[in-house]
């Protein structure tokens, strides 16, 4: 269908530009430039071309280093790495925290339900007893 192509493409676009304007965000709270939106968009869509389909050493690490290359020639070096420091820990590592929390908060869940299956298993094997022996 012809508009779900347009307002796929919409969307695509609109969440291209969230990463984009986020990272535009926290580089420019700490750096005295002004860079327009579409160069860093492109830079970001470059960048993560290249990372996706490139392996980067050091896992997450390369990926901070190649942000930090490229846009310590667009602003200042040590306002990129405090930017890409700040984005990075919203984006990536706030998230493996919080999954981490989740997980241990959970865990305690887990065992009330296996405590619950437990007993209706139990029941079930009591009901089948009964029912075996009428």
């Amino acid at each position: 269908n012809y508009w779900t192509l347009i307002v796929d493409f919409t969307l695509g676009l609109i969440i291209s530009l969230i990463p984009s304007f986020m990272i535009k965000y926290a580089i420019e709270i700490v750096s005295t430039k002004n860079v327009s939106l579409s160069v860093v968009w492109g830079a970001v869509n470059m960048l993560n071309t290249i990372v996706f389909y490139i392996p980067t050493p050091g896992s997450s690490g390369g990926v901070e280093g190649f942000y930090q290359l490229v846009f310590s020639h667009i602003y200042e070096p040590k306002a990129v790495m405090i930017g890409i420091f700040v984005f990075r820990l919203v984006t990536y590592y706030l998230i493996v925290l919080l999954g981490i929390f989740l997980m241990w908060k959970f865990a305690g869940f887990r065992e009330e339900v296996s405590h619950v299956d437990g007993i209706e298993q139990g029941n079930e094997q009591a009901q089948s007893t009964v029912d075996d022996n009428k």
